[in-house]
């Protein structure tokens, strides 16, 4: 009878004791609220608590917030210094082969980096990234890359001997080759290098310019990549989560990660119309220039794919995208 009555107890206690829910910090490299690049991360953990009855919640703060730089976000992930956040050209580091997707010149347009990704690239991040405890749930990206710049240019060749701010060597590679002096910083970095002179233009996209467009005043529109970018948790505490929360928080990732790229290729030529209204003078390349510049970025490829070991990576690109 005791250990009925015991039984008893312990199954009411269990039963009328709240759920004690997950409760995980976001972090991204973008420095601000209120846009795409950091609402979607607050959709994704709206749609998670909502799915879950509150079992898992995410809140999300923009770069700079926590003493994590931009480039480190993926490396604190794998540390399980943070369980989830967004993370981009920095994670290169960590992951080489991500590079392989921001390569210069490869992409004519997002539908066939969106095949490329599907196809072969991200299952190829995934299993690198499982491999240094980080669970891939979104492959997301920026419009393409041009050069925006304090003074109007109207040509390849006269970025030689500017400093750019680049997103990552493979964008370095190239523009070396005209003469530019590439520096790698972070994003929220770059609005007082800009203001300091430590920088004389960006490679970005009119979406990401919005942040420094006030220090802009030109734009060659020569399609540099997209900027890919990631959603990654922490794998150990994603594998700690209930199996219905890990499925949930995957189809929340997934849905994110779409909506953020559709939104902001289509912000995208809204803000460029808006700056030229405004006084920025676009300059679209010359045919030849754009012939020279893929030429010079298809040594980048090789070297790159060379340097990680991923030549048969690129090959299988290659393949997908006719080329």
């Amino acid at each position: 009878m005791k250990l009925l009555m015991s039984i008893l107890v312990a199954a009411s206690a269990f039963v009328a004791s709240p759920a004690v829910a997950d409760e995980w910090q976001g972090y991204t490299f973008h420095p601000t609220t209120g846009v795409p690049e950091f609402e979607f991360l607050n959709r994704i953990a709206d749609e998670v608590k909502e799915k879950t009855d509150g079992a898992l919640i995410i809140k999300n703060t923009p770069g700079g917030t926590l003493p994590i730089k931009g480039n480190d976000i993926a490396q604190a992930v794998a540390d399980g210094i943070l369980p989830f956040a967004a993370a981009t050209s920095g994670t290169t580091g960590l992951i080489p082969v991500y590079g392989l997707t921001r390569l210069p010149m490869l992409f004519s347009n997002q539908e066939e980096l969106q095949k490329v990704v599907d196809e072969v690239m991200y299952d190829t991040i995934a299993q690198a990234m499982d491999k240094q405890d980080i669970k891939l749930l979104g492959f997301w990206w920026y419009p393409a890359h041009s050069i925006w710049t304090k003074e109007p240019i109207e040509k390849m060749s006269d970025i030689n001997g500017m400093k750019l701010r680049v997103t990552t060597k493979q964008q370095a590679q190239l523009i070396e080759q005209y003469g530019a002096i590439p520096v790698q910083i972070a994003t929220a970095e770059v609005a007082p290098a800009l203001q300091q002179g430590i920088v004389d233009g960006v490679l970005t996209s009119a979406a990401g310019s919005r942040l420094w467009i006030d220090m802009l005043k030109g734009n060659l529109q020569i399609e540099f990549n997209y900027g890919t970018s990631l959603i990654i948790a922490n794998k150990q505490a994603f594998e700690g989560l209930p199996e219905d929360v890990q499925a949930a928080l995957q189809t929340a990732a997934t849905n994110g990660a779409k909506w953020v790229t559709e939104t902001l290729a289509e912000e995208d030529k809204g803000l460029r119309q808006g700056y030229v209204d405004n006084g920025l003078v676009l300059v679209q390349p010359t045919a030849e220039e754009l012939a020279e510049a893929k030429k010079r970025s298809k040594v980048v490829w090789e070297d790159n794919a060379k340097q990680i070991g991923k030549e048969d990576v690129l090959n299988q690109i290659l393949d997908v995208i006719g080329q």
